[in-house]
């Protein structure tokens, strides 16, 4: 492994780190304080998430915050051993393109969802409380989708993806998980985070994955306010999500189809044109 590569990992496993056991020792001091839980565990996160980013710029550089290009070093001899920039993802996606990556990825992982729990069984979790809705919707649907989306996705992927991006989105995905505190919320995570890395990939953009991100941390949250006690009940939604993301898939794969005759029809044509001169 060269130099700059190990300098990379240790420039975000150094932040993470940092982050993880901040988080853990604030969840304790506001489990002391007598905080309610939804408003000590997101204060927890927020600060955690603050120190994570700014040593994560302390370590990897201001421009590692920013969209844009990375850089990689040349092959030996060549150009001096200076770095090239290199474009962190393929063009961004249109929005049509961007919605229908998303929907495609909840539709996988609502499917993920089910398997994890068939794997390892359920795990009790208890009922938002009424008095605490309002700061569990906060928290749940606008505040960790972005900030775990943009540290997860954005700053970690992006930074370890030149050392190669198989290896940047699965080291991504395991981190994701730790952060989850439960055997079957960490087996989850860990998927869920292989494929919201993907959907960041293909779409070329971190909104795709934001908006997947919402909408399952938004089924989560409806599941655990008005249907607690209606479990045969869950599965219709469900089952919407699913053919929803499923139909979005179909979508992509025909409009990559057409993409493609297309292209081949103007080679096609090109070829004729040289022909004829």
């Amino acid at each position: 492994m060269e130099k700059t590569n190990i300098r990379r990992l240790v420039g975000v496993m150094m932040p993470f780190v940092i982050m993880v056991i901040l988080q853990r020792l604030l969840l304790v001091l506001s489990g002391m304080s007598g905080m309610p839980d939804v408003i000590g565990s997101t204060l927890a996160f927020l600060a955690a998430s603050a120190a994570g980013i700014f040593f994560f710029r302390m370590s990897c550089g201001a421009e590692a915050l920013r969209p844009g290009t990375q850089t990689q070093p040349e092959p030996d001899g060549e150009n001096g051993g200076k770095e090239n920039p290199v474009v962190p993802f393929p063009v961004k996606d249109t929005l049509f393109g961007q919605l229908m990556y998303a929907l495609a990825g909840v539709g996988v992982l609502t499917v993920t969802m089910y398997a994890v729990t068939a794997a390892v069984g359920s795990e009790p979790v208890s009922a938002f409380a009424p008095d605490t809705l309002a700061a569990e919707f906060v928290s749940l649907i606008l505040i960790h989708p972005f900030l775990e989306e943009y540290i997860f996705r954005w700053l970690y992927y992006r930074e370890l993806r030149p050392m190669q991006p198989i290896f940047a989105g699965l080291t991504q995905a395991v981190m994701f998980a730790i952060v989850h505190g439960s055997v079957g919320g960490m087996i989850y995570a860990l998927f869920a985070g292989i494929v919201l890395v993907l959907i960041t990939e293909l779409s070329g953009s971190l909104s795709a994955a934001v908006i997947a991100h919402m909408l399952m941390n938004l089924r989560s949250f409806v599941y655990l306010t008005w249907l607690t006690e209606a479990e045969p009940m869950r599965l219709m939604p469900d089952l919407v999500l699913i053919s929803v993301g499923f139909a979005a898939m179909l979508c992509l794969l025909v409009r990559r189809g057409l993409r493609k005759a297309r292209a081949g029809a103007g080679e096609t044509e090109d070829g004729g044109e040289n022909d004829d001169d």
